[in-house]
C-alpha cells in the first residue's frame, strides 16, 4: 500500500504538540505503520522544542514555517515529503488510538477514492456557551485537522491557497475539490479530538476576514448568507443561550457571550456588503 506523509502545521503550542506526536503512536518507528515522514512546521519555532523533539522523537523533521498562516504552513509542511497520500493534523487535535491504521481500513475499501476526512470531536462538554470547537461527526464541511489526500490531487488543485491568512483556506478547498468533481470520502472511525476555545474580538475579526476572501473569491458563497441562513444561525445561537445548564454562561463570560452572539450579524454583513467585502480582501490578499 501506497506510503503516507503525516503532515503537522504548529503555531508555538508545544505542549499541544507534544500531546500529539505521543497520541499518534507512530513517531519511533514511522515505516513500520506505513509513514514515509513527519513533518512538524512551526510558524513560531523555538530552539528548546527542536531539541525535545530531537531528543524524544528523532523520527520527526521540525521546520520553521514561512509564518504566513495555517495555509501556508500546511503547504510548507506538505512540500517537505515525497509519499503518494499526505495527511494533515493539526497540533491541538488528539488523535484517537489505531488513527492511521483506520485510514490505511478506509483507504483499502475505498480504493477509487483520493481524499478522505476523518472525525473531529470536542474534548468533553461544552465549558460553557462562550467556548467553540470545531466538529465533524458524519462529513460535513471540510475540516483540514483530520484530512488525507493523495499529493498529486493536492498538488493538481493548486494547495490550500495562501491568500487566506486566518481561516476559510479550508471552505475553499473544498469548493475546489467539488468542481473538480471529486468527492471526499468519510473515515468515520479515524477520530481526533479537539479542545474547546473561548470566543475573542481576535478570533471574530479573523473569522470577517476568511468570509470576505472567501464571498471575494467564490461568489455563489454570497448565497449562502441569506437573511433566513442568518435568522437559523441567529436561532442556534438563541438555543445555546438558552439557559440549561450545559449552556449557561457565567457572568465573567457575558461579554464574549455577546461577541459570540454579534458574529453571525458581522460575518453576514461582511458578506452581503460587496464595498466592504472588497476592502478587506484588497487588504489582505496582496
Amino acid at each position: 500500500m501506497d506510503l503516507i506523509d503525516i503532515v503537522v502545521p504548529s503555531a508555538g503550542r508545544p505542549a499541544e504538540l507534544l500531546r500529539l506526536l505521543y497520541a499518534l503512536g507512530c513517531c519511533a518507528d514511522p515505516a513500520a505503520a506505513g509513514v514515509a515522514s513527519i513533518t512538524v512546521s512551526d510558524d513560531r519555532p523555538s530552539a528548546a522544542l527542536a531539541a525535545r523533539l530531537d531528543a524524544d522523537f528523532p523520527a520527526v523533521g521540525y521546520v520553521p514555517g514561512p509564518a504566513r498562516g495555517p495555509a501556508a504552513n500546511r503547504n510548507h509542511a506538505a512540500a517537505q515529503g515525497r509519499a503518494a497520500w499526505l495527511l494533515f493534523v493539526d497540533d491541538d487535535c488528539i488523535p484517537r488510538p489505531g488513527l492511521l491504521t483506520q485510514y490505511r481500513l478506509a483507504m483499502a475499501a475505498q480504493s477509487r477514492s483520493e481524499a478522505f476526512q476523518g472525525v473531529v470531536l470536542p474534548v468533553g462538554p461544552r465549558p460553557d456557551a462562550s467556548h467553540h470547537a470545531p466538529t465533524n461527526e458524519r462529513g460535513g464541511p471540510l475540516l483540514t485537522g483530520n484530512f488525507a489526500i493523495r499529493r498529486h490531487l493536492f498538488c493538481s488543485l493548486g494547495r490550500f491557497d495562501e491568500r487566506f491568512p486566518y481561516s476559510l483556506e479550508d471552505c475553499d478547498f473544498a469548493v475546489r475539490l467539488g468542481r473538480a468533481g471529486i468527492t471526499v470520502a468519510f473515515a468515520s472511525a479515524a477520530v481526533v479530538s479537539h479542545p474547546w476555545r473561548r470566543a475573542s474580538l481576535a478570533e471574530l475579526q479573523r473569522q470577517l476576514v476568511g468570509h470576505a476572501i472567501m464571498a471575494h473569491k467564490h461568489p455563489a458563497f454570497v448565497g449562502d448568507w441569506t437573511l433566513l441562513n442568518l435568522l437559523r444561525k441567529l436561532r442556534g445561537r438563541l438555543r445555546h443561550y438558552g439557559g440549561s445548564s450545559q449552556a449557561a454562561v457565567p457572568p465573567r463570560y457575558w461579554g464574549l457571550a455577546a461577541l459570540d452572539f454579534v458574529m453571525p450579524l458581522a460575518a453576514h454583513a461582511t458578506v452581503r456588503l460587496g464595498p466592504l467585502r472588497r476592502a478587506i480582501a484588497k487588504r489582505h490578499s496582496r
